[in-house]
Parts: structure tokens; sequence; C-alpha cells
């Protein structure tokens, strides 16, 4: 008979009490097995896989409605060339905030096998730990996940709640005035779009599809944040277990000094702290391969929301200063909640480059910054990566607004509608 994807063995509740409540709603939406022996029915099981498939085909059906609401706007008659690369880059948020829970959850959907794998990994490296020192980092742990998972959903709430919901409202209000033949037969011109034109091809979309749409839209992103939680409990744990390290190597150091070690004492330690950087790096490979490609999407992303809700400010008119200023204080927000995200990653990076030399005369032979979270295998989440690219996001106002001064003029009603 064949086995099943969670088999009765893996659903025994093996993963540590400090990621508790990412799991659990994790576990609620069908990405990982139930944990406790109650729910190990064969039934249960598949509802909760189908359910976590119905999201991830939900999320790719949102991204297509997305796609088949901005087709409108890059096809009005007055619409330039440079415009529709402004109108694209207004959507980006759009498309990102539907892409990137897409690229996340499709990614772990395969890799939850690997993710409870690596799991019982921490949970057994962490019995290295001192009772006490096990005690502290798991507290600590447990604060920041807790912190981290309750963050992602109070705040992806209040950004539905303030800024997309009266927005999507308004967009799916059907207009007030009735359409005439002769609004609908306007011949193409640069002054204004035909308004008529494009509210039908807006109306060829089910009011109850866009709703459905934003309901995926809305679970999909707090469960994606809850995948990331995941990420950063690893490499949290991980630059713990580099901290360790560190601090047996700085010990090893002053002993050595000091002359209280003998050379049969001194090769011991040099053989423990080798297998204990052999057991990091296969750690640090293991949080690489269930968690790179969701770090490097969620990261390019993220950038993405950036550029395309600071192109929305620059070209939304004099008339909606307001809301660019909304505008503005959401990308301010979202990049401080995004840097938050990824620090933990360049802690990791900043404590495996510590001791680097300290660590190379002891090995003789030892790679730099051998242990540390990249994503996908493209990039190292460094200090010089985050301010570069939050850089490059807040100077990408100014090619946006060098394309609206040499394009058409952007109409209002538009770009008043494109973040729908």
């Amino acid at each position: 008979m064949p086995k099943s994807r969670f088999s009765v063995a893996e659903t025994t509740d093996v993963t540590p009490g400090f990621v508790r409540l990412p799991t659990t709603i994790l576990q609620l939406f069908g990405f990982l097995p139930p944990s406790s022996p109650r729910f190990e029915g064969r039934f249960l099981r598949i509802c909760l896989r189908a359910l976590a498939l119905l999201h991830v085909c939900g999320i790719y059906v949102g991204l297509l409605v997305n796609i088949l609401r901005m087709i409108p706007f890059l096809t009005l008659p007055a619409t330039g060339h440079a415009n529709a690369i402004v109108y694209a880059f207004i959507w980006a948020p759009n498309f990102s905030e539907y892409g990137r829970p897409a690229a996340i959850l499709t990614i772990f959907f395969f890799k939850a096998n690997s993710c409870l794998q690596l799991y019982r990994t921490i949970s057994s490296l962490s019995l290295t730990f001192t009772p006490e020192v096990r005690a502290k980092f798991h507290r600590e742990w447990k604060r920041l996940v807790t912190f981290f998972s309750l963050t992602a959903i109070i705040l992806q709430m209040l950004q539905y709640l303030s800024l997309w919901m009266p927005t999507m409202i308004r967009v799916l209000t059907p207009p007030t005035l009735p359409i005439t033949s002769s609004e609908v037969s306007v011949p193409n011109t640069t002054s204004a779009p035909p308004t008529a034109n494009k509210s039908l091809q807006l109306q060829m979309i089910p009011a109850s599809m866009t709703w459905v749409s934003l309901y995926f839209r809305v679970s999909t992103f707090a469960v994606s944040q809850q995948v990331l939680v995941l990420a950063i409990a690893a490499a949290v744990a991980l630059r713990c277990l580099v901290l360790q390290r560190n601090l047996r190597i700085t010990q090893l150091r002053r002993d050595l000094q000091a002359g209280l070690l003998s050379k049969r004492t001194l090769l011991t330690q040099f053989e423990v702290m080798q297998k204990c950087r052999m057991t990091l790096c296969h750690f640090n490979e293991e949080i690489a391969g269930v968690f790179g490609y969701i770090l490097f999407f969620s990261f390019a992303l993220d950038q993405t929301t950036l550029m395309g809700t600071l192109a929305e400010a620059i070209a939304r008119p004099p008339a909606k200063v307001e809301t660019a200023v909304n505008s503005c204080f959401f990308m301010l927000l979202f990049g401080c909640y995004s840097l938050a995200f990824f620090w933990p990653m360049v802690q990791v990076y900043d404590e495996d480059s510590k001791f680097y030399e300290v660590s190379q005369a002891f090995y003789l032979t030892c790679e730099q910054n051998h242990i540390l979270v990249m994503g996908a295998g493209f990039f190292y989440f460094t200090r010089r990566l985050i301010a570069n690219s939050m850089t490059f996001a807040a100077s990408f106002g100014i090619v946006v607004y060098g394309i609206i001064q040499k394009s058409l003029t952007v109409p209002a009603t538009n770009i008043s509608q494109c973040n729908g």
C-alpha cells in the first residue's frame, strides 16, 4: 500500500515548543501535518492537504485576476509606452503581494517534511547546551517567534483594513452615471482615457471573484509569513550555536595564551571544535535547503513592493497628497517590517565573521564566512546587502519621476484605481 506524504510516524509532536504558534497556524491550513495523535486519521490528513492545495491554487487565481484587471489600463489609447512602464511599477505591490505568498507556499508545500526534519535537528542540537543555557535560549526563541507571528497577522489586518479595503470597495462599486452609447464610442484622444470603456472592461470580472481573491490574498499572505517565522527561528538557533562555538574558541584561546593546556588536551579540543564546525556547516546546509529559495523570493519581492509603493506615491496627482503621504508611511512601515524579518540572517553572518581569524588559526584551512544563511545560493544576507537594496528602493523614485516627466500626462482616474 503506498505510503502517504505524512505518515503516522511523522504526525507525532516533534517540533520544539518555541515554534508552537506558527506551526499550529500552518497545521490548521494543512501545510504541516497535525501534531496531536488524536488527529492522525487518514481522511483528516487528506482534507488538510486539500485545504492547503486549495489556498495555493487560490492565490494563483488571485494573481490571474490581477493580471486581467491590469490589462485595461495598459491598453488604453491614451497610455503611452512610458506611462505603461509607470503603471507596471504601480501595480508591482499588488503582484508581489500575490506572488510572494504564491512562491513561498508553493515551495513550502513540497518542503514540509524537510522542515520537520530540520526542527528535529534543532531539538537534537539544543541538547548539547547545558540545561540552564538551553532553557534560556528556548525562552528567548519562543518570545521572538511569538512576537513575529502575532506582528505578521496584526499588521497585515491593519494594512488591509486601512489601505486596501476602501480601495477595493471603491473599485467594485458600479458607476452612478449611466453609460451611453456616445460615451462608449469616444474616439482616441490624448486628453483623457475612455472611462466608460475602462469600466466595462473592469466589469468583465465578477465582483464575487474579486472578493474571493481578496480572501486568498489576506489568508495566504498571513500563512506565508508564518513560514518566514520558521525560517527566522532556524536562523536564530543557528546564530546561538555559532555563538556557543565562538565562546568556546575564546575560552580556548585564553587558556592557550595562559599556558593552561597540555599538548594532548589541545589536540582533543581541536577535534571537538572541528566536529562542531562540521555540525554547524551541515545544519546551515539544511536551513538553506529548506528556506533558501523562500528567503530569496521573499526578499526580492519585498524590494519590489517598496519600489512600487514609491512609484505610486510619486505618480499620484497633487489632489491625492493625503493618499501619497499614506503610501509613503506604509512604505516606511513595510521597509522596517521587512528589515526586522531578515535581520536574524544578518546576525548569523556577523556572528560567524567575528572569530574568522581565530578559527583559521585553529583549523589551518577554513573558508571565510562559511556558516551563514544564503538566499537560494544567489546572495548572502549581510548588512551591505540590506543597506544597498534599501538605498536602491528609495532612490528608485528618481527613475520614476524621470519617466513621468518624459511621458504623457498620467490621467488621475487611472492612477487612483491602479492599486485596487
